[in-house]
């Protein structure tokens, strides 16, 4: 078993420039480099380490924040974060694959080591190549994913982190210039003019479509991660702006499956073995459906966000998504529907 609570005490920690050239050589994934480049664009960081895997070995340390070696024991809870060094358009081949990428790990501090080394192996099975990000955790803190989107900048925040995927207690604000057009969060201008600023930064470096997420607790704002979600610049359809219905434009016609996360992997196993493609039926956009895109003629949902990872990955590929409120209700498995 590797000892990381050995290893840590030869923690790296790079220079602006060395971390900005190993992200334009391609050394350095979106999150990664993130966390690693933050520290000189005037925010704070939420304490933590990055651990560099290659050839399913633990090959180097980088410090986000300088703990030092008692960083795996100075906090109550932490949590690990997979970046894969995969390029976002190798979707279809992990789907091909059947290959199911590993989830992130919340742990106490007293499961950190075992955790940690069963989250490398849990990585190896996947792939050769990939990082771990290893942070503090705060039960306390509020979440903030942000992205832009030409002249305007858009921010969800909420006190449970999935909330920024699609859940039904996200607060939102809309932002142009200096001014609030929308802002039920709660948080002060000055914050949220702060997170629109770093985003602007991080989306120059790492892309357009570009999402930055944040913590913010006792005043103090610190950047989480931010990663591209594609490689095209995302136009929002005026319906969200108007109704925030439309995920994805298109029609959406064929026949309903309904589906849970609880159970994407037997519904996985069951499509592959046919050609039948599926609107499918949710009650929110998870992440996890993103295995599902290769069976999809498209997505209803009975709430979510059109900022989540899923949303942009639908725009991204032209399959069409709406939010209707009530539809799990008013839709059955084996409906069929036409939806313009």
């Amino acid at each position: 078993m590797i000892d990381i609570t050995r290893q840590i005490t030869q923690c790296v920690s790079l220079t602006a420039e060395e971390t900005l050239h190993k992200f334009k050589t391609g050394e350095f994934p979106d999150k990664t480099f993130s966390n690693l480049y933050a520290k000189w664009l005037g925010i704070s960081l939420t304490p933590g380490i990055v651990v560099d895997i290659r050839n399913k070995r633990v090959d180097n340390l980088f410090c986000i924040t300088p703990e030092g070696c008692d960083f795996l024991s100075r906090y109550p809870s932490y949590l690990m974060r997979y970046d894969f060094r995969a390029q976002f358009e190798n979707l279809e081949q992990w789907i091909e694959k059947r290959q199911f990428r590993p989830r992130p790990v919340l742990c106490p501090r007293q499961e950190i080591s075992e955790k940690l080394q069963k989250s490398i192996e849990k990585g190896c099975e996947f792939t050769d190549n990939f990082f771990i990000i290893v942070t503090a955790w705060s039960p306390e803190d509020l979440f903030i994913l942000c992205t832009l989107n030409g002249r305007i900048t858009y921010v969800e925040c909420s006190r449970d982190p999935v909330a920024t995927h699609g859940r039904d207690d996200t607060k939102m604000c809309i932002l142009q210039g200096g001014t609030a057009l929308v802002n039920k969060t709660g948080l002060p201008v000055d914050v949220l003019m702060k997170v629109s600023d770093v985003s602007k930064v991080l989306t120059s470096v790492i892309g357009v479509n570009t999402i930055c997420e944040y913590t913010y607790k006792d005043s103090i704002l610190c950047l989480y991660t931010a990663q591209r979600s594609s490689s095209r610049e995302m136009r929002l359809p005026t319906q969200y702006t108007q109704k925030m219905r439309v995920i994805s434009p298109g029609t959406i016609e064929g026949i309903i499956k309904r589906i849970d996360k609880s159970s994407i992997l037997d519904v996985i196993t069951t499509l592959s073995e046919t050609n039948q493609k599926y609107v499918f039926l949710a009650e929110k956009p998870y992440s996890e459906f993103v295995d599902l895109l290769k069976f999809a003629k498209g997505f209803i949902f009975n709430e979510g966000s059109v900022l989540c990872h899923l949303a942009i990955l639908l725009r991204e590929k032209g399959i069409p998504a709406q939010i209707i409120h009530g539809s799990t209700l008013i839709y059955e498995d084996g409906d069929t529907v036409n939806l313009k």
